[in-house]
């Protein structure tokens, strides 16, 4: 079992929106169950590879005032859906003590999500909710550090 402090995952526009920038940022809850083969220790060092799945789940979407001002709206909330995408990982493990361990990852994730961006409009009658639904992805790669006990 490992955790962490979720971080911050920053989505930049695509296509004829690239000069934008960064339009959505959300912070990312990525759990994941992987399968892990440990090769023969080398001089104490075990090296290792993963590969399994995981679970992302976004909160405290936001959209970014550059966007907002682009489309032309008062204000915009953005909502990521859940989804499910491959994690593999690299390792290597040093024993430090008899059931203490450090050990240094390389995670790559593969996410995949829809977005939808609800921009209040101004309109003369008033305001009005305009919805845009956008796909993206990213790729995060994750280094780790990690003191460890073995049991």
């Amino acid at each position: 079992f490992q955790g962490g402090t979720p971080p911050r995952l920053h989505f930049n526009a695509a296509g004829t929106a690239t000069g934008l920038g960064r339009v959505v940022s959300a912070r990312i809850w990525f759990p994941a169950v992987l399968a892990t083969y440990s090769f023969t220790n080398l001089s104490g060092l075990r090296p290792y590879v993963g590969a399994g799945v995981n679970y992302s789940k976004f909160t405290n979407g936001e959209a970014t005032s550059a966007y907002t001002s682009a489309v032309g709206g008062n204000s915009t909330s953005a909502k990521l859906k859940s989804s499910w995408g491959p994690v593999v990982r690299l390792g290597l493990e040093y024993p430090v003590a008899k059931d203490w361990v450090v050990d240094l990852s390389y995670l790559r994730y593969w996410i995949k999500s829809t977005t939808t961006l609800t921009t209040v409009m101004p309109t003369p009658a008033g305001n009005v909710d305009v919805v845009r639904t956008v796909a993206a992805k990213a790729n995060p790669d994750v280094f780790g550090l990690v003191v460890g006990r073995r049991f």
